[in-house]
Parts: C-alpha cells; sequence; structure tokens
C-alpha cells in the first residue's frame, strides 16, 4: 500500500531530482532550494516514497481564497500508470474538503487549478481524473476541478 506523507526538509534532495526530470525548467520556482523548503515547511508538499525511495510528489499552492493550485505532481516513470497519480488528485480533493470545513469567514474553496505544460503528457491524465480545460495560454493549459 502506498501512503501519501508530508515532504520534509530531508526530502528535498529527492524531490530536486524528480523535479529537474519530470519539468525540465518549465517550473523554475520548483529548482530554487528556499521556495522548496519553504513549501515543505507550510506542509504544501507531499510524498510516496517505496522502500524509503521517492516515487511521487505533490506540491499546492492556495494563494487566492476560493482556489488551490497544484503547483508540481510528478511519479517517476517506472511507477507511472499504477495509480498514484489518481492517489494525490484524491488527496488534494480531501484536503481542500477539510479546508472547507474549517472555513466560516473566508469564502469556501471552490476550485482545484492546474496549470500543464503544453509539452507535457499528463494533459490527458487530469482530463482523464475529472478536470477541465478552462484556457491555452502560449506555454500551458489549464485544468480545473469543481469541487
Amino acid at each position: 500500500m502506498n501512503l501519501i506523507l508530508k515532504a520534509t526538509v530531508e526530502d528535498y534532495p529527492s524531490i530536486n531530482r524528480m523535479v529537474k526530470k519530470a519539468f525540465r525548467g518549465f517550473y523554475p520556482q520548483l529548482e530554487e532550494k528556499e521556495w522548496v523548503i519553504d513549501a515543505i515547511k507550510n506542509n504544501f508538499f507531499y510524498v510516496i516514497k517505496k522502500n524509503g525511495i521517492l516515487i511521487g510528489m505533490m506540491c499546492l499552492e492556495n494563494d487566492s481564497k476560493d482556489v488551490v493550485c497544484i503547483e508540481a505532481l510528478a511519479i517517476s516513470k517506472a511507477q507511472q500508470r499504477k495509480g498514484l497519480g489518481k492517489l494525490f488528485i484524491s488527496k488534494a480533493i480531501s484536503i481542500v474538503r477539510k479546508m472547507n470545513s474549517h472555513r466560516t469567514k473566508t469564502p469556501k474553496v471552490s476550485k482545484i487549478l492546474v496549470y500543464s505544460d503544453v509539452r507535457y503528457e499528463a494533459i490527458g491524465f487530469y482530463l482523464k481524473v475529472g478536470f477541465k480545460e478552462f484556457g491555452k495560454f502560449s506555454v500551458a493549459v489549464g485544468l480545473e476541478m469543481s469541487i
């Protein structure tokens, strides 16, 4: 069974290697150590490990009061097509629902957004798990899921 864990600062080197392989420079902030460490410390990074080795990661961002963004989601090539991406999406939905259950004075999160590199294979994955395209940009496709 694969469990999603909150990332720790010790996971940074493995996260960095995965980011470089998966995103090929598309998300430069994910290659900035200080940004990643801050995201880890603020509980926005999640990982899946197998035998102690990082095989998947997801970073969430909640800059807007009513939207959560998936900043990054990556699964190692050898572990793709095994349901781990869907597991991360389920975790993101669970996190949003928990956030909403505690909100009384601020707007509830109504959407999860992701911007996928137009060269990146993940667009089909996001559409398959229930996201809908809301825009095409010069270097990315915007996808959203209503909560």
